[in-house]
């Protein structure tokens, strides 16, 4: 009698320790330079990663909301991306997943806002339109003085009642080695599909064409 019972115990020790290897998933890995998919509603592409007083419009003009810390010293830590709608109907970012930063074990939820398609405002109330890409910022405010350690950034994305956890791991001084370095007359390709060739640098009270004569356009501050 007491082997089948220790015989029992083992058995069901054994499935216990199944049940909560199977409850608990790896985090899938976020990678900065591929596009990125959360389950078949949304696919999303890393732009940037760094620090800012503020978040603003792609376009700014002479009136435009923007976000900025509530205490003075601290900053936005911010990443950007390109996120795409995989779906036939809008989805309010909100409902679907939570982002969040992670530094010394103390976690910042992060806030979004989404840039509209003419890049003259931004908004927090992050719905994206069916089939379409907007662009996206995940910030929150921090003290830059942490941000010289290590910074893990979290997704929690809900599918039915649980949630699905995407996550990476990176330092401020490191995100410059996600970027190519081009010098000034550099020809810089995109895809195949277009040429660019950066050929000055100056600051200016106005622009103008190369040869001004008669009536012509300018821009000035």
């Amino acid at each position: 009698m007491k082997k089948v019972t220790k015989l029992i115990i083992t058995l069901l020790l054994a499935f216990s320790f199944i049940g909560c290897s199977n409850g608990e998933e790896k985090p899938l890995a976020i990678k900065w330079d591929e596009e990125n998919k959360i389950n078949d509603s949304l696919s999303y592409r890393i732009e940037t990663i760094g620090k800012s007083k503020q978040i603003t419009p792609d376009v700014v003009g002479t009136v435009i909301k923007y976000f900025k810390p509530t205490k003075e010293n601290n900053v936005l830590l911010n990443i950007t991306m390109q996120m795409t709608n995989l779906k036939d109907e809008e989805l309010k970012l909100a409902e679907l997943l939570v982002g969040s930063y992670i530094i010394e074990e103390t976690e910042y939820i992060c806030a979004t806002g989404v840039v509209s398609e003419d890049g003259q405002s931004i908004s927090q109330d992050v719905t994206l339109r069916a089939n379409g890409t907007s662009r996206v910022h995940f910030y929150a405010e921090v003290n830059p003085d942490l941000l010289n350690q290590e910074v893990e950034f979290k997704f929690a994305v809900k599918d039915g009642e649980k949630e699905k956890i995407s996550s990476m791991k990176f330092k401020l001084e490191d995100v410059t080695k996600h970027y190519e370095s081009k010098n000034l007359n550099d020809v810089i390709t995109f895809d195949g599909r277009s040429e660019i060739t950066l050929q000055g640098v100056n600051t200016t009270k106005q622009f103008q064409p190369a040869q001004p004569q008669g009536l012509y356009n300018y821009y000035k501050v």
